[in-house]
């Protein structure tokens, strides 16, 4: 049977569909469209009727792909943009109207679950693995021995490519000064989960969806960097050649869209922050990530 799972992302959102087999799946099409939603969050979260009309307008460009390949079922997840919106019920009751399917807000726990079972099923590691989920208005870290992960162990913290770009990076300029403080607020977001990720010591590190994919792309671009690989090193080398840049718009990275180069200074941020604060000197880079995971467990269950 053919079926579909739909991430309604925070910047992004994302349409898998595939041919599903006993515990098992294989890709048909993928389509991503940038849509902001987190963007559209005001100062008492809020939603504003423009975000809530171009997440709505994303799903009606799904429509017909979705008849295109006769789906059968589509399995349909919210994230931290929807978690905080205070008017959620009246974006989730447009969507589940249009697309006549159930729309799951899942927590950030929740998802990181999803994302860790994605990154090990594309890796097939035995052994334990930290999963690193940098999205729009928030990142979620996975930690698991194998297949199995377990609910203690996955974590979700305020700190997202849209969310940081709109705070730090909002006129385009970029600083040492107003990188120094993103990396700072990361950090101080990063003590909530205590030292439990330090200690671990997992046997693979993996960063996955697009901010990590971007920074990959880029560090391949600027310094010829192995593209399923970032290192701690390479990274910083990236800040001081954002600072140098001193604009967004200045940015010539030919491997990036304008939407995906106005995020990056926060994304670089937010991963140098977490590299340092975890003491990470490399991580692999996964395709794998939220949609893979819905996938995989309603094909288990």
């Amino acid at each position: 049977m053919q079926v579909a799972a739909l991430d309604i992302g925070s910047n992004s959102f994302n349409l898998l569909i595939a041919n599903t087999t006993d515990s098992n799946f294989k890709q048909i099409a993928r389509v991503k469209q940038k849509v902001q939603l987190g963007a559209g969050l005001d100062a008492d979260n809020n939603l504003s009727q423009q975000a809530i009309e171009r997440g709505m307008a994303c799903l009606r460009d799904f429509l017909p792909i979705l008849n295109k390949h006769g789906v059968g079922k589509l399995y349909c997840a919210a994230t931290n943009a929807l978690r905080l919106a205070n008017n959620r019920k009246e974006f989730i009751y447009a969507a589940e109207t249009l697309l006549m399917q159930p729309i799951e807000i899942i927590s950030g726990e929740r998802e990181a679950q999803y994302i860790y079972q994605a990154v090990q099923h594309e890796f097939n590691f035995s052994e334990t693995g930290l999963v690193i989920d940098i999205g729009g208005g928030s990142t979620e870290f996975a930690f698991g021995s194998g297949a199995t992960v377990l609910a203690d162990n996955c974590y979700s913290v305020q700190a997202g490519c849209v969310s940081y770009s709109n705070h730090y990076f909002a006129d385009g300029k970029i600083y040492p000064e107003n990188m120094s403080a993103a990396v700072v607020s990361c950090r101080h977001e990063l003590e909530s989960i205590g030292q439990s990720f330090k200690t671990a010591k997992a046997k693979h590190i993996l960063g996955t969806s697009g901010s990590v994919q971007s920074i990959a792309i880029v560090l391949q671009e600027v310094l010829g960097s192995d593209v399923s690989l970032i290192t701690l090193t390479d990274l910083e080398t990236l800040m001081v050649r954002l600072t140098d840049i001193g604009d967004v718009s200045a940015t010539r990275f030919q491997s990036l869209d304008e939407n995906r180069l106005k995020i990056l200074p926060a994304g670089v941020c937010i991963l140098t922050a977490i590299m340092r604060y975890l003491e990470i000197q490399q991580l692999t880079v996964a395709q794998a990530a939220l949609c893979e995971g819905l996938l995989l467990s309603h094909s288990n269950n």
